[in-house]
């Protein structure tokens, strides 16, 4: 038998999973970053970086910080510097995200 819990799990994991999607859309502009509300982009990101196992969908993630950087919090700079000592992360990524995170932190102060 299956937990209420887990169906709301299973939920949040399926909307984060379309969110990656909505990622992709964006990077080809097929939809406009507005779509969505800020929250809900702030939780796509974080999910991004902290679930990835290849830098496809980091690489959109950066895309749409590249363009949109007012989505840099606090929380997604936080789950960017985990993403840092993943070992398959490689240097251009690293060094893309140390400048975000760096950015980020110069401009909170």
């Amino acid at each position: 038998m299956v937990t209420g819990k887990n169906n709301i799990e299973d939920s949040m994991i399926e909307d984060l999973r379309r969110g990656l999607l909505f990622l992709e859309k964006l990077d080809r502009n097929e939809i406009s970053h507005s779509d969505l509300m800020k929250e809900d982009i702030e939780q796509i990101l974080i999910f991004t970086f902290s679930e990835s196992v290849s830098e496809y969908w980091p690489n959109l993630a950066l895309n749409l910080l590249d363009k949109h950087s007012f989505y840099m919090t606090d929380k997604v700079g936080e789950a960017m510097r985990k993403l840092l000592d993943a070992k398959w992360v490689g240097q251009k990524m690293q060094h893309k995200m140390q400048k975000m995170i760096r950015l980020k932190n110069n401009t909170t102060k």
